[in-house]
């Protein structure tokens, strides 16, 4: 079965944190690991192998911490999960051909992998951390919006 497994949904959840808070200021490993409820040891893990690739800038010091090492519109969800998860295969054939099946030139099935292998690598390069960014800030201010306190006085509203 295709699965992103946690690594995959760990690493994009806290991509899209660092993402809405872009340009900001760097965030610290264990805000990240408190907001997204990820293990922090975990997260250390798969911060480490995000930065090895790339997708993430470290800050020492006081003011330390981490963010985006690029902007989130050129970070696509699928540079973030192939980093963690390696290359997304329905089956071995439709990457190794020949040598993952004695069966691979002569399969009448393999077009049917090769294109549903096509599909998702299209649609995981197609959406951007900027994109999942701005859906979790809508959907916050939909859920805030949706739980808001009144008082009697609409400017005192909490969120």
């Amino acid at each position: 079965m295709l699965e992103i497994g946690s690594k995959g949904e760990y690493a994009t959840r806290a991509m899209v944190y660092l993402a809405r808070r872009y340009g900001r200021h760097t965030t610290s490993l264990t805000a990240i690991a408190d907001e997204q409820r990820i293990p922090r040891r975990y997260l250390e893990q798969l911060i480490a192998e995000l930065r090895k690739a790339g997708l993430i800038a470290a800050t020492r010091g006081a003011s330390g911490g981490y963010t985006l090492a690029k902007d989130p519109a050129e970070i696509s969800l699928y540079d973030i999960v192939s980093v963690l998860e390696g290359p997304l295969m329905v089956q071995d054939c439709v990457e190794n051909g020949r040598n993952a099946c004695v069966f691979a030139d002569e399969c009448a099935v393999r077009e049917v992998w090769t294109d549903l292998h096509q599909v998702i690598y299209d649609k995981l390069k197609s959406v951007t951390l900027k994109q999942l960014a701005d859906r979790a800030n809508q959907i916050r201010k939909e859920q805030n919006a949706k739980y808001a306190i009144y008082s009697r006085y609409p400017s005192e509203m909490v969120n």
